[in-house]
């Protein structure tokens, strides 16, 4: 072998033994990398495991406490209080629109004056209804109910 073919062959060896070099730095830092991931993937899963069981020992404390079950019954009869009053008040403005419409001495001019002073607090009382419908619902959610 003439001395060109040598030191090709040399540098051509140093060329692989340095590519096989960074491929086993690159293969190690793969390992540790996915050593890591792994790491990582335990603490996630350990961190979610105790949130399902805390959320599980305070969903079964609220069950079992009879100060919540007496509060949400009071809850139910107030709220329930509420919208029948609601109704109640509903149903006589209904049955004074109803014998105002029906009167055969009344006039249509002062009808509808009845019926304008008598709509304000209609709508009154609708708002009350659905803001309490809401409320009822929110603690429906809140107490899984």
């Amino acid at each position: 072998m003439d001395l060109a073919t040598r030191e090709a062959n040399e540098l051509l060896l140093k060329g692989k033994e340095a590519l096989e070099c960074r491929q086993h730095e690159a293969r190690g830092r793969t390992h540790q990398h996915a050593q890591e991931l792994v790491r990582i993937e335990r603490a996630h899963n350990k961190d979610l495991t105790n949130v399902v069981k805390t959320l599980t020992e305070e969903l079964s404390q609220a069950r079992r406490r009879p100060k919540s079950l007496d509060e949400t019954k009071s809850i139910r009869d107030w709220l329930g209080y509420e919208t029948e009053e609601s109704k109640e008040t509903n149903k006589d403005v209904k049955k004074r629109l109803l014998d105002i419409e029906t009167s055969k001495g009344n006039k249509d001019g002062e009808i509808k004056t009845k019926v304008e002073s008598v709509t304000p607090s209609t709508k009154k009382m609708e708002t009350d209804i659905k803001t309490l419908s809401a409320q009822l619902d929110e603690l429906r959610t809140k107490w899984g109910l």
